[in-house]
């Protein structure tokens, strides 16, 4: 019993720490994880990173967008790919408050999603009760500096864009995709590790002190 309440903080430890759950990630156009329709974006590094995590009762979901600086250029819109089912309730008092929902024409498909202007820092950030998973987004421009036959507009893609998993968010990252606000919508409960540590600690001296009883108790009886 005691070694089976170890193995359960462990696994509490290392599930609720981000780093280890695999609720961070990026891609990046050197690794084809993002496709761009011109070589200001596609050469280079241009890369998007980003961090999900339990927010009180919600989620808090962050991506911070680098691009080449030789492009003088820079992300102003991010779209963020949800179901069909999400709904402006969905996002929740937190978010940047620069944002819409609708659909966006992809390839003659719509793209349901979160609109998003991308601020300064290059980062955008949503609050919502919709638990992660594995999907898409889009980021543009439409100002920089004007260089020969390049187009006005630079797009970039995640590589798998309307592509899929059902595996688990807490696994390896998928490739080509990012994780996005899902279409489930569940209480997330986090457990600060401050917590788990002292749940760890505590179990682990139970076991030290269970282990030096029996040790003790043998040697009284030989």
């Amino acid at each position: 019993m005691l070694r089976n309440l170890a193995f359960f903080v462990l696994f509490c430890f290392f599930t609720t720490t981000p780093a280890q759950a695999g609720l961070v990630g990026t891609i990046d156009t050197s690794s084809n994880g993002i496709v761009a329709n011109n070589p200001l974006w596609s050469f280079g590094k241009t890369q998007v990173s980003w961090e999900v995590s339990p927010y009180k009762d919600s989620w808090k979901y962050v991506y911070t967008f680098q691009i080449p600086s030789t492009t003088n250029s820079k992300p102003e819109h991010v779209y963020i790919g949800v179901g069909d089912n999400f709904q402006r309730e969905n996002i929740l008092i937190g978010s940047d408050t620069d944002w819409n929902l609708g659909n966006l024409v992809i390839a003659q498909k719509n793209f349901h999603s979160i609109d998003l202007t991308i601020g300064k820092k290059n980062t955008v950030e949503i609050i919502s009760n919709r638990t992660p998973k594995w999907g898409s987004l889009a980021f543009s421009s439409n100002t920089h500096q004007q260089s020969g036959a390049f187009p006005n507009n630079l797009w970039a893609f995640n590589s798998n864009f309307w592509g899929s998993s059902n595996k688990s968010i807490l696994g390896t990252n998928q490739f080509g995709l990012i994780l996005v606000p899902g279409d489930e919508t569940h209480i997330a409960i986090p457990i600060p590790n401050s917590i788990v540590l002292l749940l760890l600690g505590l179990s682990l001296l139970v076991m030290v002190v269970a282990r030096n009883r029996k040790t003790i108790y043998k040697q009284i009886v030989l």
